[in-house]
């Protein structure tokens, strides 16, 4: 029988108080503009663009907070000390 290869799909959200963000990736954004994107890749986007639309509605205490917390999310998932 042989070994199957298993791969672990880096998340795509965050959850802190009692809320959830996306985590931003890059390739998304270029497969958007320049390739083909995928329905997945079509829902992380539009994920990522209502994320930035209430983030423009939150008072500056509260959009430091929100970045803090998916800075932090983005490094632990690139394995990184800090973002």
């Amino acid at each position: 029988m042989g070994e199957q290869e298993v791969r672990m799909r880096k998340p795509i959200m965050t959850n802190f108080d009692g809320m959830a963000w996306p985590i931003p990736n890059a390739n998304v954004s270029h497969r958007m503009r320049y390739g083909q994107p995928t329905r997945e890749d079509q829902l992380q986007a539009a994920s990522e663009m209502d994320a930035y639309a209430a983030l423009l509605v939150k008072t500056q205490k509260q959009r430091n907070h929100i970045c803090k917390m998916v800075c932090a999310a983005v490094a632990s998932v690139n394995r990184q000390k800090e973002c």
